[in-house]
């Protein structure tokens, strides 16, 4: 937003009032560059009427706060085109002070030390004008250290005089060095004092001096400084308003997107509040079906347990009923086996006896049968061995015979016999063979016999064999009947079993029953959890839009008050420009005094420096200036305005809302154009540029020439 304060400058303009006059320095009217909140605030377009009035060399500021004091001072060197030095002198300085030193980097610097130790960097006689905060304790110490360092022409100013108390060191530092030097003070803004250390101070605070030592001429330009240092602080107070109310738009900027966030976001949990309640409902539904579903599991369950039990006693009975006919059935079958075995035992040994007599007999008979056959075959053996041995023999007689016809022959045929010598003795040989084969076979008989002796001694061990046969068949049959014995107690082990697995299974199917029970419980339970969490879910859900409502409400209503104290801020902006814009009108009488002061009614300087001012200002009839003629030449450069094409009314109106809002100003933009709109580089219209216009004939700043009226009369 466009600052309305004035910048009034002209060195050449002097006052019938001593103190008009010296303050009537163009400095005075300065805007400053650099606002923060500081105590030097309402005192900085003193600083500036005093950079113009020492002509320091060396400027030291001590503690330095904000810095808006220095840099004051750094203004006033530049635009004054001094040859000078500013010193900030604290012990600790912030970043935001480097950084707007280095706007005055050729000849301001900044001193990190503490204002007792930084005077070992200065001469003696060297300071002309020296800053000092009279809320340091060790103030004392600081004017002790640098009083011999101010130079013949040197100014101390000390802040905040105007404030008594123990705790208020400056007060008293400035008591004492008003009994020791020429000194000025003034209360507004908590107080400053001026104390003219120097034994040569410049004209100017030479007269201002003398001023305070006059019986009220001091009093005006307190009030002026008090009124232009006021505006100072009010074009602090409306910046750090317009940028409080910058950041609170911000802030609601902000909250209308953090607003806009929550709508959609309480949109969109609407939305999904919306769907969850549909998936509630839908999860109600199936819970209800399921509930239904359930209840009929569990009247089937119920039903089927039922069943089950009764299926169970059935069963109980069953197994009950099938124990006893077992039991009866075992009975029946051991008295059964005992009376087979008892029958199998006789039949087996009857069997048996049968056997052993039928094998005896059998044997008997093929034992007699084979002797019987052995002796046939024996006796047909031994009648052909007869009757070989009668062959032989008969064979043997007939030889015999034969031999005893021959010896017969022999006897009487001797002589032919000893002639068949050799012939006789191989017959002789041969017979002798005969017999020897004779004997042999008597010999093979009496082996033979030996032969059959020999069979009939296998005959013999053959029966004891049969009979060791029958005695193992009789142990076999024994074997047999304990295998069927060990069988048939195996058949009774496996009923037995049998009857034992039924048992276990009635009881697996019990415990199965049991756990399928178990489980449809569970599941049932589980059913009911889950609908137990879904309700809690929905509840969650209910009591977190319920939350996100309140927190949207709560939104809104921040909204609401922010959107009520911005409204307040702009009533108090617009108070304040109210209050601004009167300053400005009475400042605009004070410059018009000023101007007043140049024309033939005034008088002399010099002769005024002498008078006392003990008349109130006047703005009618005669006094200072003459009001008839000042009002004839101002509405003529207002209609010369209004008339030109250059200024456009409405436009001027809707480009600067602040004089729109001017209950005065308002109606007559073309005077408040006249009178600061110029001079505040605001244009009169799209199609001129008075700042530009300002810049290129400086001069008119000095002259106080408003641009349009300038360039009207030159055209």
């Amino acid at each position: 937003m466009t600052d309305t304060t004035p910048q009034y400058s002209n060195r050449n303009q002097v006052a019938q009032t001593p103190a008009m006059g010296l303050i009537a320095q163009g400095a005075v009217f300065w805007k400053p560059d650099y606002l923060v909140s500081s105590p030097w605030l309402e005192h900085l377009p003193m600083l500036f009427w005093l950079v113009e009035a020492v002509q320091p060399q060396n400027v030291v500021s001590l503690h330095l706060g904000g810095g808006a004091h220095h840099f004051a001072v750094c203004q006033a060197v530049e635009r004054l085109r001094l040859d000078a030095n500013c010193y900030a002198v604290d012990a600790e300085l912030s970043e935001e002070v480097f950084q707007r030193n280095e706007n005055y980097v050729a000849f301001s610097q900044c001193i990190e030390q503490s204002a007792v130790d930084a005077v070992k960097q200065f001469a003696e006689g060297s300071v002309d004008l020296l800053l000092l905060d009279g809320s340091s304790p060790a103030i004392e110490d600081e004017v002790e250290a640098w009083a011999p360092l101010m130079s013949p022409q040197s100014v101390m100013v000390i802040l905040g005089t105007a404030r008594r108390g123990d705790g208020n060191h400056g007060r008293r530092v400035f008591d004492g060095l008003t009994k020791k030097y020429p000194s000025l003070s003034f209360t507004h803004g908590g107080g400053v004092g001026l104390v003219a250390v120097g034994s040569s101070p410049r004209l100017l605070i030479a007269r201002l001096l003398e001023l305070a030592d006059g019986a009220g001429g001091i009093q005006v330009a307190r009030e002026v400084f008090a009124r232009l240092g006021r505006a100072c602080h009010d074009a602090w107070v409306v910046a750090d308003r317009e940028a409080r109310l910058v950041e609170v738009e911000k802030a609601l900027k902000v909250q209308e997107q953090e607003v806009q966030v929550l709508s959609e976001r309480y949109q969109s949990a609407s939305s999904e509040l919306t769907r969850q309640e549909a998936k509630s409902a839908e999860y109600a539904r199936r819970i209800e079906q399921q509930v239904e579903r359930n209840a009929q599991e569990r009247g089937g369950m119920a039903q089927r347990v039922s069943s089950l039990q009764e299926e169970r006693d059935t069963l109980r009975l069953e197994v009950d009923r099938l124990q006893h006919r077992l039991a009866d059935s075992s009975r029946l079958l051991d008295q059964k086996a005992e009376q087979l075995i008892a029958k199998q035992l006789e039949q087996s040994q009857q069997a048996l006896e049968f056997e052993k007599l039928r094998i005896q007999d059998e044997f008997r008979e093929e034992q007699l049968t084979a002797a019987k056959e052995q002796l046939l075959e024996i006796k047909e053996s031994l009648l052909g061995e007869q009757k070989r041995a009668d062959g032989a023999l008969q064979q043997a007689q007939v030889e015999r015979a034969e031999r005893e016809k021959l010896q017969s022959e022999l006897t009487q045929e001797v002589t032919r016999l000893n002639q068949s010598l050799v012939a006789e003795a191989k017959r002789s040989h041969e017979t002798k063979s005969h017999l020897s084969e004779a004997e042999e076979r008597l010999q093979d008989k009496d082996t033979e016999n030996q032969r059959l002796q020999g069979e009939l001694a296998s005959s013999q061990a053959l029966t004891k064999e049969l009979t060791s046969r029958i005695e193992n068949q009789s142990k076999e049959s024994a074997e047999q009947w304990d295998a069927l014995r060990q069988a048939h107690e195996a058949q009774l082990a496996e009923h037995d079993a049998a009857i034992e697995q039924v048992k276990i299974d009635a009881e697996d199917i019990k415990t199965d029953l049991e756990q399928q029970v178990l489980q449809l419980k569970s599941r049932l339970h589980d059913a009911e959890e889950r609908a137990a969490r879904r309700d809690s879910e929905a509840e969650s859900l209910a009591k977190s839009l319920s939350e996100t409502k309140s927190s949207l409400q709560a939104l809104e209503s921040q909204l609401q008050q922010q959107k009520q104290l911005t409204s307040n801020l702009q009533s108090v902006e617009s108070q304040l420009r109210r209050q601004l814009s009167e300053k400005y009108t009475e400042i605009a009488a004070l410059t018009q005094m000023l101007e007043n002061a140049t024309s033939p009614e005034g008088t002399q300087i010099d002769q005024n420096a002498r008078k006392p001012v003990d008349q109130p200002v006047s703005t009618s009839g005669g006094g200072w200036f003459s009001g008839n003629k000042r009002k004839r030449e101002e509405r003529r450069l207002v209609e010369l305005i209004e008339n030109s094409r250059e200024f456009d009314a409405k436009w001027y109106l809707e480009k600067y809302p602040d004089v729109a809002k001017h209950p005065e100003f308002s109606k007559a933009p073309a005077r408040h154009y006249l009178k600061f709109g110029g001079f505040e580089g605001r244009d009169p219209g799209p199609g001129f540029d008075s700042a530009h216009y300002l810049d290129t004939h400086s001069e008119l700043k000095a002259s106080r020439t408003n641009p349009l009226v300038h360039f009207l009369s030159t055209r």
